[in-house]
């Protein structure tokens, strides 16, 4: 790895889902959600539509993970949202990181 002056600035780009992380944490944060509100199974079959508008192409990937998201986070305000999401990243943190991508973004 080359030196770097005061001068130059270097990005480092991480790619989380199966890099850093043994597992994909969008599903697994959905159902940490869905752990601590279960109430809000009932919304899921909802989607169905939008599951299928996404399978016939019609629609994104990021537009499917912003319905579910949406779907589940409505009705919550911000103070319970960010703290799901703190405790969530918290036990991703302690129990989910490949320990080599760990040093390496300790490193950088």
């Amino acid at each position: 790895m080359k030196q770097q002056s005061r001068d130059e600035i270097a990005i480092v780009v991480f790619d989380l889902d199966g890099t850093i992380t043994r597992y994909d944490t969008y599903v697994r944060f959905l159902l940490y959600v869905i752990s601590r509100k279960p109430l809000k199974l009932a919304r899921l079959p909802l989607l169905s539509i939008d599951v299928l508008r996404h399978k016939l192409g019609s629609q994104t990937n990021s537009w499917l993970k912003k319905r579910f998201l949406s779907a589940l986070l409505a009705g919550h305000d911000q103070q319970t949202i960010n703290g799901w999401a703190l405790s969530f990243s918290q036990n991703v943190i302690s129990s989910g990181l490949y320990s080599d991508a760990l040093a390496c973004v300790k490193q950088h």
